[in-house]
């Protein structure tokens, strides 16, 4: 993917799949939802095996405590979107479904970007 298709699929996917505007902080917005994804590919591919408190300190920074509603209700919109699979929990025991890797493919070649200026 070239950073000009990495940066059109971050645009539609905003505007159209997340039905989100652009008001406000897009950016901070899109920066936030790239960390929260890698937290989650790191927790799948490697926090596995780690104590749980490991994969609590790559949340808390971003979302607040593990259960916390804000945290859930972030974690809830990731599944909806189709962004993440989770089998026996969706903070903990959840992987990011194809789209999800898409995204934050897509996500980390924009990184140095800025998603409002599409």
């Amino acid at each position: 993917m070239t950073l000009d298709e990495a940066q059109s699929y971050i645009q539609e996917f905003y505007q159209k799949e997340l039905k989100w505007c652009t008001c406000g902080d897009p950016d901070g917005v899109m920066r936030l939802m790239r960390d929260v994804l890698a937290a989650i590919r790191w927790n799948y591919n490697e926090g596995r095996d780690l104590p749980y408190e490991k994969w609590k300190e790559k949340v808390r920074p971003l979302l607040g405590e593990i259960g916390s509603p804000l945290c859930m209700t972030y974690f809830y919109v990731l599944d909806i979107a189709g962004l993440v699979d989770h089998g026996g929990g969706l903070v903990n025991g959840g992987w990011l479904s194809p789209e999800g890797m898409e995204l934050l493919g897509a996500l980390e070649l924009a990184a140095d970007t800025e998603w409002d200026r599409m």
